[in-house]
């Protein structure tokens, strides 16, 4: 009988503990696209390239984009015109702050990788992470690509994606639940 007390009396200060450490998180969910004119550069030359595979540096002009398609979260900013900050990626040392800025959302870029494409020389490809921030929600990691074309039209195509990890709380939680279990096991 003392085992189980002691069980329950953990459990009751691990559910308060929880609750004033913020287990109510409210992550952003949903995936945001969008468009606008970027040119790839050579950045060591300073050269405007039309070979993707040369590309080390993005000028998004007039760094701006428009928000082409936007899913649960980010619904209220389809539409929307947005910031976005040049990019040098041949030798990126992030974390790259307020990265892009729409409505209430912004996004630190921390890593960026060059992808593949089938067409290396037409397409530059991007992938990487980063941390997109909202008032009202807790920060929330997220994965991106980008993709421009670099014939000349200066079009250009982010996507980003909340990423669904698991909350601190509850992976508390969880332990608790395990450890409760293992200990009402001994007791047995």
């Amino acid at each position: 009988m003392k085992m189980v007390n002691t069980i329950k009396q953990f459990a009751a200060m691990a559910v308060l503990g929880l609750l004033s450490t913020g287990a109510m998180a409210i992550p952003i969910t949903g995936s945001i696209d969008m468009g606008g004119a970027a040119y790839v550069y050579d950045q060591e030359g300073g050269q405007q390239v039309t070979d993707a595979s040369l590309a080390t540096f993005i000028d998004f002009n007039p760094n701006k984009f428009r928000v082409v398609a936007a899913s649960d979260d980010f619904s209220p900013v389809l539409g929307s015109i947005g910031e976005i900050k040049d990019l040098s990626f041949g030798s990126f040392a992030g974390p790259l702050a307020d990265f892009w800025t729409v409505g209430n959302f912004s996004f630190e870029l921390t890593d960026v990788v060059r992808g593949t494409s089938s067409d290396e020389q037409r397409f530059l490809v991007l992938n990487g992470s980063g941390v997109i921030s909202a008032n009202g929600f807790d920060d929330t990691i997220a994965t991106w690509s980008f993709t421009a074309d670099t014939t000349g039209n200066g079009a250009f195509v982010w996507n980003a994606i909340s990423e669904n990890v698991p909350e601190p709380g509850m992976l508390a939680l969880l332990s608790i639940g395990l450890i409760a279990f293992g200990l009402r096991r001994k007791s047995v």
